[in-house]
């Protein structure tokens, strides 16, 4: 299976997980984001790990090491 593009993941991703993976790419913590976003940490860690099951992605730095390998292959422009 290939793996999702940033453009399709915005697409499949809910409005919240969207802006979490925003947060998460610009380097916040779940502690930053919960504070950013009114959350708790809880609430911001189950979103990433929501976020990580569509994309089917694993482990502890999944969604960053996603984002360089999309940043390396052009299909994300910050």
């Amino acid at each position: 299976m290939s793996e999702i593009s940033y453009i399709d993941a915005i697409k499949l991703l809910s409005p919240r997980e969207n802006e979490v993976l925003d947060l998460t790419l610009q380097g916040m913590t779940c502690k930053e984001i919960a504070i950013e976003l009114y959350l708790s940490p809880a609430t911001i860690k189950r979103h990433r790990e929501n976020i990580c099951a569509k994309l089917g992605l694993q482990g502890s730095h999944a969604l960053l090491k996603w984002y360089v390998r999309q940043s390396i292959d052009g299909a994300f422009s910050p």
